[in-house]
């Protein structure tokens, strides 16, 4: 798997939150090809990949979600421009004067505001998408449309939220190593709009330990610092991680020189919170890749810090849990 073009394929792609068909069938290709991994597709879209371990005492489950935050189209003015509505947590500055498109590239457009001085976090109403080809109907779903950007350290673009720990749970099922425990590996939908996906993974797998890799901001009420390795979660604004793994993670981490940070975090959550009523107290923990301008076109990760996660990954699959 070739890592520039995997990872660029896969932040382009646009897969908005609740309407996932096109990035979903772009990793069905990637691991579809790996005679070790069953994938399957269930009813909310999620997909999901099976890899048999050395022992089956243990299953564990290692989701990514492959959604995006995105808009949908509200109304239409006489004009042709058109109203939206936000699919996702998006601040009115990240929207300005952006591309956007629909997954298939026939509709596409600017978003435009007439006078943005003062204007608040969500004051979509001031927002219109001026059309730049084809014409808006209620109902499409636009995600945002930019190149990925590849520096030295760092890889800055739209949708590594969470497109990034897909790139590394594809990297994973390409290895061709033996995992200690099984294990499915799966990208879920629509965490963006309520993490409706993982819940229902969760439900219908029912896994002993339960490992959630997601981007995470940095920022005053992060712990979290770029290019300080992965961040091994301890607690967000609402889950946390069980206290049993993230010392077994730490112990892996420090035997084999890998660089991690501990995170603690009160500026959001994740998919480490899904429980329901089916839960028996599944252990799980959150792995964290610092980033920076989160839900934008202009995602910033280091690259020093994904490859702390692909290392860390591997050494818990292959010493298991």
């Amino acid at each position: 798997m070739k890592t520039q073009n995997t990872l660029q394929r896969m932040s382009e792609i646009i897969g908005v939150s609740g309407y996932e068909k096109t990035i979903r069938e772009h990793i069905k290709e990637l691991v579809a090809c790996h005679s070790d991994v069953q994938v399957v597709t269930d009813k909310i879209g999620n997909l999901i990949c099976w890899k048999k371990g050395k022992a089956s005492d243990v299953k564990v489950m290692i989701i990514a979600h492959m959604d995006e935050v995105g808009f949908q189209v509200m109304s239409i003015d006489d004009d042709g421009s058109a109203r939206l509505k936000v699919l996702g947590n998006v601040k009115t500055w990240n929207m300005l004067n952006q591309r956007v498109s629909t997954a298939n590239g026939e509709r596409n457009g600017i978003i435009y505001c007439e006078n943005p001085e003062g204007i608040k976090a969500y004051d979509y109403s001031k927002l219109k998408v001026i059309p730049t080809k084809g014409h808006f109907e209620i109902g499409d779903v636009l995600g945002f449309d930019i190149d990925l950007i590849e520096t030295e350290c760092q890889w800055i673009g739209k949708a590594l939220d969470n497109r990034i720990s897909c790139f590394l749970l594809c990297k994973l099922l390409d290895a061709k190593t033996d995992n200690a425990n099984d294990a499915c590996f799966v990208f879920t939908t629509q965490e963006e709009t309520g993490m409706r996906g993982s819940r229902v993974a969760v439900s219908a797998l029912a896994p002993d330990v339960i490992i959630d890799i997601d981007v995470s901001p940095v920022g005053e009420r992060n712990s979290l610092k770029m290019g300080d390795g992965v961040g091994i979660k301890l607690s967000d604004s609402v889950g946390i991680s069980s206290e049993n793994l993230v010392n077994r993670i730490e112990q892996f981490a420090n035997c084999n020189g890998i660089k991690y940070q501990r995170e603690v975090s009160d500026c959001g959550t994740s998919e480490l919170i899904i429980t329901n009523e089916r839960d028996l107290g599944s252990e799980r923990v959150g792995l964290s890749i610092p980033c920076k301008n989160m839900h934008s076109t202009m995602t910033i990760i280091n690259k020093s810090d994904v490859e702390a996660c692909e290392q860390l990954i591997n050494i818990i699959l292959n010493r298991g849990l």
